[in-house]
């Protein structure tokens, strides 16, 4: 279970995904779907890294976590331990632990 994000679930529209991984979340559903596949960094800048669920984070405040859902294309949905944070990226860094 969860290593192939979407794979138990019914198919929805692209536009859905925040809010289904949200609600799923909420209900207590561990399954999540894949996020939508954003355009291509017109730059190509190292930084705009893309996340994938179950991805280790390390936040300079909130400490180290992993990626649960991802509610926008820029917020990503972050368990640190047991705290669930909304994240917006590009204004707090976040470190990708390997």
């Amino acid at each position: 279970s969860g290593t192939n994000p979407g794979a138990a679930l019914p198919a929805a529209p692209p536009g859905a995904v925040a809010l289904l991984n949200r609600y799923l979340g909420e209900i207590g559903i561990a399954e999540r779907y894949a996020p939508p596949k954003g355009p291509k960094s017109k730059s190509g800048a190292p930084e705009e890294r893309r996340w994938e669920l179950n991805d280790r984070v390390r936040h300079r405040v909130f400490g180290d976590g992993y990626v649960v859902g991802f509610i926008d294309r820029d917020i990503l949905d972050i368990d640190f331990q047991g705290q669930r944070r909304s994240i917006k990226l590009g204004v707090v860094p976040l470190e990708w632990i390997p």
